[in-house]
């Protein structure tokens, strides 16, 4: 029987992906993507996904037998006007961005007592992102309250291509997703600061472990033991950047 693994595969081959490169695109591991392809299962990336490979998240899912998305209805005066309404933002309803020094080099700077429960809760947010709630939490899947905007600085995580993070750019932090077996770049606490690396877990030893990889190959990778204070903040969900 199908699944969505063999609709991707068919899908990434139809687009001249390897695994490598879609999973570079999405920001995944490619060990993530051969998993979903080889087991099947709604992968937590599915948006991303489908759009990187130029199809629809429901033929995916195999829910539509049209496999590119259709084009969105022609907009009324009254649809636009509603449109409109819906993207103000509600009082309260906005990402906060904390300085907490977050390097995509090694180092931070910040106590361990800033970034409590895997977030910022001992200095002031130094601005408020208003995006849309639907966008946020529908087209996102975050939740306010447990996503944060955090500036990124240095550049172990700038390898000169478009998914690269480059000093200066802002990433939003999904704090409810700390899972790192599907691959992809996390925010971590790493005993000193903030880092925002691609995080592996290292399977079979105790206690865990996980391996933090630059894009930029002049790093070196960090071996990290998830005891005391060392943590997963959560996971990069989105990246905001200047054209």
């Amino acid at each position: 029987m199908e699944h969505l693994g063999h609709r991707l595969k068919a899908a990434r081959e139809a687009a001249g992906l390897t695994q490598s490169e879609l999973a570079e695109r999405v920001g995944m591991s490619q060990q993530g993507i051969n998993d979903i392809e080889n087991k099947g299962g709604r992968p937590r990336k599915l948006i991303e996904i489908a759009r990187a490979c130029g199809v629809s998240p429901e033929w995916l899912l195999g829910q539509s037998a049209t496999k590119h998305d259709l084009a969105p209805p022609q907009q009324t005066a009254s649809t636009f006007k509603q449109s409109q309404t819906q993207k103000l933002v509600p009082i309260g309803k906005a990402l906060p961005e904390y300085d907490i020094r977050a390097g995509a080099s090694y180092g931070g700077g910040r106590s361990d007592e800033e970034w409590q429960d895997g977030g910022v809760s001992a200095h002031q947010a130094v601005a408020h992102w208003g995006l849309p709630p639907a966008y946020v939490e529908r087209e996102l899947g975050l939740s306010y309250g447990h996503a944060d905007v955090i500036k990124v600085r240095g550049d172990s995580m700038d390898d000169g291509t478009s998914a690269a993070l480059v000093s200066g750019d802002r990433v939003i932090i999904d704090r409810k997703d700390t899972d790192p077996r599907q691959g992809g770049i996390f925010a971590v606490w790493d005993g000193e600061g903030v880092i925002i690396k691609q995080v592996e877990i290292v399977r079979g030893v105790d206690p865990p472990r996980i391996v933090c990889t630059s894009r930029n190959k002049n790093y070196n990778p960090i071996h990290l033991d998830l005891v005391g204070d060392v943590h997963i903040i959560g996971r990069v969900a989105v990246k905001m950047s200047r054209m």
